[in-house]
């Protein structure tokens, strides 16, 4: 395939996946049941045949902006830079973390599907938010800042929950993704 060597195959999982030629996974989404194919379709796209259909999928599907959310002549949607966010576990809110740096942290949840705002929440945190984490049920947030301390918050009510100070301080870590999802 184009842009690198690239290998599909279907795993024991189920699932497609794409490595490249060192092995390292860079795509995967649930195929057909019953495939009994898999081949490259041009250099962007892989076709999947059953006993029944043939579909064809972008490797590299081409991103569209759906919304934006907050508004540059509007400060008061979000303060300053956005550091952090999360996507509720049902997928219908994403939370966003940012600040005024050495001031206070601001923690929003919006609407995924029209990007509405639903709440600010406060956070109490003396500096930027730095990294924000729904629980898996979705009902509390938990968030990180500089000032040293880890914030659990109700996502219903804004609710402080408890306030943690860990040692030694805890930093966000670099993610690196090595693969995505195509979209729905």
């Amino acid at each position: 395939a184009a842009k690198g060597w690239l290998v599909v195959f279907l795993g024991a999982d189920g699932q497609v996946h794409l490595q490249d030629q060192q092995g390292n996974p860079q795509d995967h989404f649930a195929g057909l049941a019953g495939i009994q194919m898999l081949a490259f379709a041009g250099p962007e796209a892989v076709l999947m045949a059953t006993a029944s259909e043939v579909v064809c999928w972008e490797i590299y599907p081409a991103w569209k902006l759906a919304r934006t959310i907050g508004n540059p002549d509007n400060p008061s949607l979000l303060a300053d830079t956005v550091m952090a966010m999360d996507f509720s576990p049902d997928g219908a809110l994403l939370a966003t973390g940012s600040g005024v740096r050495s001031r206070t942290g601001q923690l929003k949840l919006w609407r995924v599907s029209n990007g509405a705002p639903v709440r600010a929440l406060e956070t109490r945190h003396g500096d930027m938010l730095q990294d924000v984490r729904f629980s898996r049920d979705g009902k509390r947030l938990v968030t990180a800042s500089p000032d040293h301390f880890l914030k659990e918050t109700s996502a219903a009510t804004g609710q402080r929950l408890a306030c943690h100070e860990p040692k030694p301080p805890v930093f966000r870590p670099h993610r690196t993704r090595h693969h995505r999802s195509p979209a729905p």
